[in-house]
C-alpha cells in the first residue's frame, strides 16, 4: 500500500493516480457533493431529533463512490465493512463479535475490489482504472498491490471526513460565539482548516527514523519505529496559540491532519472540498443546531470519531424549500447502524 511504501516506489505509484485528485477533477465533482451534503439535513425537516452522525457516515463513501466508480447499491455495505476494519474495538460496530467481524470485513472488501478489478479495469476512467493501469519500471502492479491500494483509498476516505463534519457541528453548537463569528465573516476556508486541526480524525501514523536524533531529551536511533500522534501535534503550544480553543479565525496552516512529506494524504483536496461544501450548506440551510442527547464517540485507537450525534436543527425558510422532495442520505438513520452480519447477506 502507498501508506506503508516509501519512495521511490511510493512516488512512482502516487504520480500515476494523483490525476484523480487534481483541482480540476475535484472541482468537477462539486455539484454532486453539494447535493449529497444537502440530503444530510432532510431528517431535520420536521423539527424532530435525528442522528446527524448516521447521515455523515454515508457522506464520504458516496463521494468515494464518485471517485472510484462504485455502484450506489454497494455504498452501505462497503461503509459497514470499512468501519469494522478501523473500529473493531467498538461493540456497536462489530455486534460484540470482534474476531469474526474483522476477518469478514477484510474478506468482503478485498472480494469486492477483486471483482471490480476483474471487470475490464484498464478501460475505466476512475480511480480503480488508474490503479489498474499504474506501472513501476515498466511493470504493472501485482494483483495484491492493486487490491491493497483500493482498500487503502476506501478506508482513508470513508472513515475520516465524516468525523470532521461531526466535530464541526459539535464545536459550533458548543461555542455559539464561534458560530456567530463564522456566519458573520463567512470565513469558511479558515473554519475548515480549524476543524481539521481540532478533530484530527486520523489518530496516528508510524514511521521509522532514517537517522539518529535527540528530541526533547529523548534519543531516537536510526531504524527505531516512531508513532506520530496527530491530535497532540495539532495542539502543540509551541505552534498554536491557545491550542485548546476552537477558533474559527485562527490561521491554522501549520496543522498536520493530512500528514506531511511524501506520505501526505493524497485525498486532501477532495476532503477539503467536501468539508467546505458541507460548511456552506450548513450555513445556507440551517439557522441553528441543538445537541439533543448524549454524544457517543467511536471506540477506535486509529480514528478519533463520533458514532452518534443527536441534533435538532432550526432550518432557514429557504432551507426547508431547498430540502423539499429530497431523500435522506442515510435511510437507515433510525437504526443503530448496519450490522456487519446483515451486510454480508446483501
Amino acid at each position: 500500500m502507498l501508506a506503508v511504501t516509501d519512495p521511490p516506489r511510493h512516488t512512482a505509484i502516487k504520480r500515476q493516480i494523483i490525476g484523480c485528485f487534481t483541482p480540476a477533477t475535484v472541482a468537477a465533482m462539486e455539484p454532486q457533493i453539494r447535493l449529497l451534503a444537502r440530503r444530510m439535513f432532510v431528517p431535520g425537516l420536521d423539527g424532530q431529533v435525528f442522528d446527524l452522525a448516521a447521515q455523515t457516515a454515508v457522506f464520504p463513501i458516496a463521494i468515494t463512490a464518485l471517485l472510484m466508480g462504485i455502484d450506489p447499491a454497494h455504498w452501505h455495505r462497503l461503509r459497514t465493512f470499512a468501519y469494522v476494519a478501523i473500529a473493531d474495538q467498538d461493540p456497536d460496530v462489530t455486534s460484540g463479535r470482534r474476531d469474526h467481524a474483522l476477518e469478514w470485513s477484510h474478506s468482503e472488501i478485498f472480494s469486492y475490489f477483486a471483482g471490480e478489478l476483474a471487470n475490464k479495469p484498464a478501460a475505466r476512467a476512475d480511480l480503480i482504472g488508474a490503479i489498474a493501469n499504474a506501472t513501476v519500471d515498466g511493470c504493472p502492479l501485482s494483483q495484491q498491490e492493486m487490491l491493497f491500494n483500493s482498500y487503502s483509498v476506501l478506508l482513508g476516505a470513508t472513515v475520516t471526513t465524516s468525523h470532521a463534519a461531526n466535530v464541526a457541528v459539535l464545536a459550533l453548537a458548543e461555542n455559539p460565539g464561534a458560530d456567530e463569528r463564522w456566519r458573520a465573516t463567512g470565513c469558511t476556508d479558515t473554519l475548515v482548516e480549524e476543524v481539521l486541526r481540532w478533530s484530527s480524525p486520523a489518530n496516528h501514523f508510524l514511521r521509522h527514523a532514517t537517522r539518529s536524533i535527540e528530541i526533547a531529551g529523548t534519543t531516537i536511533r536510526a531504524g527505531d519505529p516512531v508513532t506520530v500522534w496527530l491530535g497532540a501535534a495539532n495542539r502543540d503550544e509551541e505552534v498554536f496559540e491557545r491550542p485548546y480553543d476552537f477558533d474559527v479565525n485562527r490561521d491554522p496552516r501549520a496543522h498536520i491532519a493530512f500528514g506531511v512529506g511524501a506520505h501526505r494524504c493524497i485525498g486532501a483536496p477532495l476532503a477539503r472540498l467536501a468539508l467546505r461544501v458541507f460548511a456552506e450548506e450548513t450555513r445556507d440551510l440551517v439557522e441553528s443546531f441543538e445537541i439533543a442527547g448524549p454524544v457517543d464517540h467511536l471506540a477506535s485507537n486509529f480514528i478519533a470519531g463520533i458514532k452518534r450525534l443527536p441534533v435538532r436543527v432550526r432550518l432557514k425558510r429557504n432551507g426547508a424549500t431547498a430540502l423539499a422532495g429530497l431523500t435522506p442520505l442515510n435511510d437507515d438513520a433510525g437504526e443503530r447502524g448496519q450490522r456487519w452480519e446483515r451486510a454480508i447477506t446483501r
